[in-house]
């Protein structure tokens, strides 16, 4: 009798174990799975993500030297000498990538600070900070804007869908009136 008890609770212990093999097994191989699909979207080739290939930048070239205009001057830190946070930078994209999608892939790689806010009643993603610069940290006027071939579109960077051999460059500015 106290044998077959025996039998039977090593035969429940044995079944939990291998239940638990099993689930770490799965668990460890979704893990990897998922590591290996963010790692090739994230470095896939033109042809692999059927889009083209763009640059992007990011610039606060206005504060460079000129810190009186910050209100929080600890941030001062965060300002390159030469006002480039990130340089012009070669970027593949999908075919319905926008402006948006390349500047949250790059700064996922470069590990580049940005906060983004979806607006209500506003048509799309609008770029709060990067780079630790935040909009109004240089007065009220103040903020990220962005340009692709030298133009500032009309358009949330979430909605501008990106061409080939487009420069798209992010510029903080102190005053957006002023282009």
């Amino acid at each position: 009798m106290q044998d077959e008890l025996l039998r039977k609770s090593r035969k429940k212990r044995y079944r939990k174990i291998a239940i638990a093999l099993v689930l770490i097994f799965f668990s460890a191989a979704a893990a990897i799975t998922l590591r290996l699909r963010s790692t090739s979207e994230s470095t896939g080739s033109v042809t692999d993500r059927g889009g083209g290939r763009a640059s992007i930048s990011i610039l606060c070239k206005e504060l460079t030297g000129n810190f009186s205009k910050l209100k929080n001057k600890n941030l001062k830190k965060y300002i390159p000498g030469d006002g480039v946070i990130l340089k012009k930078t070669e970027v593949d994209f999908e075919k319905d990538d926008t402006v948006y999608d390349i500047l949250k892939r790059i700064c996922r790689q470069k590990d580049i600070a940005f906060i983004k806010e979806q607006k209500t009643g506003y048509s799309g993603i609008y770029i709060k900070s990067l780079g630790h610069l935040a909009e109004f940290d240089a007065g009220k006027k103040s903020g990220w804007m962005y340009t692709v071939n030298g133009e500032y579109p009309n358009l949330s960077c979430s909605q501008y869908k990106l061409g080939n051999r487009d420069k798209v460059v992010w510029h903080y500015v102190v005053d957006y009136r002023v282009k």
